[in-house]
């Protein structure tokens, strides 16, 4: 469920999602990364996590500045 393209809600146990930070782990070419401190939006049944476009953006960014040619 969307209040203006914002999810408020699990999309499967239909439960009010809390916003919190997550250790958020990721496999590059083979390696895992893990980056702690990600806010994100966790249903607190069913444990479903959602992260923002913002933090994967900066995720992203991260994760290319840590690739073979990327820039630290």
């Amino acid at each position: 469920m969307a209040n203006e393209g914002i999810l408020t809600h699990c999309e499967d146990c239909k439960v009010g999602l809390e916003r919190r930070t997550i250790l958020h782990q990721q496999m590059v070419e083979g390696e895992l990364f893990e980056i702690d401190g990600v806010p994100a939006l966790v249903c607190p049944r069913c444990e479903a996590t959602w992260i923002e476009q913002e933090a994967r953006e900066v995720i992203e960014q991260i994760l290319s500045a840590n690739r073979p040619g990327g820039t630290q």
